[in-house]
């Protein structure tokens, strides 16, 4: 009802010992999901899915969701160094594709990382992660969710500060800032704010 739109269902699924909650972002992802689901019969899924109508996204694939997080998305190699990590499970990676794409085409070179499950990722070696997120590179998490479990992969993240609301969708990502020009907006001030000498923390870099 309007009074408690669940904001914090996730990260309460993600926090559970022993249990795989997975977010993904198209139907690629979701045979990902329910292929983990059944490799792992000791040990129960969550699989969170969409209402919403999302696209099938060229770099997905089924195979990938076993790695928990993995590039989705990066702008051609152009020598220029990658500037800007966004990382979203579920529809908001759509969102992120278009918020790369546009922050491209003023030369920003941006990676777009899918993370289906932090279980599955938490447990890749520490080379495959550092791979995801590389040394020097600040991140940005987009979730329409609560914002807390976030910041061990991000610097800075776009979520709910509070309860949701009832109404249109449109109108409800608007409110909330779920929007390609906010996001937009909080990608430029998250690399103003390291491009000014402040050290970007390597969050992978741990034992």
């Amino acid at each position: 009802g309007p009074t408690h739109q669940p904001v914090e269902m996730l990260l309460s699924l993600r926090s559970m010992p022993n249990v795989l909650t997975l977010r993904p972002c198209d139907s690629n992802e979701v045979s990902g999901a329910y292929r983990v689901a059944m490799a792992n019969r000791k040990r129960p899924s969550v699989i969170a899915l969409s209402r919403q109508g999302v696209p099938n996204h060229p770099g997905s694939g089924i195979d990938k969701v076993d790695k928990g997080a993995y590039t989705l998305h990066e702008a051609p190699e152009t020598g220029k160094a990658l500037q800007l990590i966004l990382v979203a499970s579920g529809s908001e990676v759509g969102l992120c594709v278009q918020v790369a794409k546009l922050l491209e085409e003023s030369g920003v070179r941006v990676r777009v990382v899918s993370m289906p499950c932090w279980e599955l990722f938490d447990e890749q070696s520490v080379d495959y992660r550092k791979t995801v997120f590389p040394k020097g590179i600040p991140v940005l998490a987009v979730e329409a969710a609560t914002m807390e479990g976030w910041s061990k992969y991000c610097h800075a993240i776009v979520g709910m500060e509070g309860f949701g609301a009832s109404g249109p969708a449109k109108d409800l990502h608007k409110k909330f800032g779920f929007t390609v020009d906010n996001v937009v907006a909080r990608a430029k001030s998250v690399m103003d704010f390291y491009s000014k000498g402040e050290e970007v923390p390597w969050l992978m870099n741990r034992p």
